[in-house]
Parts: C-alpha cells; sequence; structure tokens
C-alpha cells in the first residue's frame, strides 16, 4: 500500500511540476501577436472568400495598401478566381468561387504594414470593415520591430 502511494504521489507531483512549469513559461497573447490586438499578424497565406473579387481587390489595395501580386483562374475546380496581394510579407489570398456566393467567411485580419497608411509608432490601431463584413486592423508598428522591409 505505501509503494501505490509512493508512486501516485510521485506522479501528481510530476504533473504539478510540468503545469506549472508550462503556465510559466506561456507568453500572453498580444506578446505573441506582436502589435496585432485582433488576430496574428496576416500573410499572403491567408485565404479569404469575398463576394466580388475586383470590388475586394480595389478596397484592400486603396483601404490597407495591398498591391496585387498574382491572379489566377482554376477551371477544374469550379471557376475559382484568385489575387493574392502584399506588401513586405503582409497579406492575404482573396478567393471567388461562383459555389460559395453568398456565404461569408467572417474573418479578423491584421496587418502590419510600411506604409503611409499604417498607424504611426505606439498609436492605436486603426479598425476597418471590409465590404464583405470582414474586420480588418491595421496595427502600428512596435518600437522594437525592424522598419527595414524584406520582400
Amino acid at each position: 500500500m505505501s509503494y501505490v502511494r509512493h508512486s501516485f504521489v510521485r506522479k501528481a507531483t510530476f504533473i504539478s511540476l510540468a503545469v506549472v512549469s508550462g503556465i510559466a513559461s506561456m507568453q500572453p497573447a498580444a506578446a505573441q501577436f506582436g502589435p496585432c490586438r485582433s488576430a496574428a499578424p496576416t500573410t499572403p497565406e491567408v485565404n479569404l472568400f469575398v463576394s466580388d473579387l475586383d470590388r475586394a481587390v480595389d478596397w484592400y489595395r486603396k483601404n490597407v495598401g495591398l498591391a496585387e501580386d498574382q491572379r489566377w483562374f482554376d477551371f477544374g475546380r469550379g471557376g475559382i478566381s484568385a489575387v493574392r496581394m502584399n506588401q513586405y510579407g503582409a497579406g492575404v489570398t482573396l478567393l471567388f468561387s461562383p459555389a460559395q456566393r453568398g456565404l461569408s467567411s467572417m474573418q479578423l485580419l491584421c496587418f502590419v504594414l510600411d506604409s503611409p497608411l499604417a498607424p504611426a509608432i505606439a498609436s492605436k490601431p486603426i479598425y476597418l470593415v471590409d465590404p464583405d463584413g470582414t474586420s480588418v486592423e491595421l496595427a502600428p508598428r512596435s518600437a522594437n520591430t525592424d522598419s527595414t522591409p524584406s520582400k
């Protein structure tokens, strides 16, 4: 009986130490997201379904400062059209599919940009809503973020 109790106490102690160690090593979400408050920084690998591709491309160009990087149309997958837009690694891939018409892909997007549209260092983020209702955060660059753009 003593051996079973000793074994249980060792296991419980080990589990407690593992939990405490895990909690101690956790970082707050803000630290993981950097200057973004609503979502992790958005990259061109993030896909967003839109109801009107040309309208969305125009909106992200004018309001976020993204440039069209690549456009393609896939005849074999139900007519999906896509446009990848970015600026120095920040960006999004906009997708339009006739089969998805009317469906919303409500998301939170956050862009950390190096452009006149970006909020100044240490200022508050700017929150926008795109034509399809997706929340878009333009985050200020943090003071410790390298301001040299890398493509």
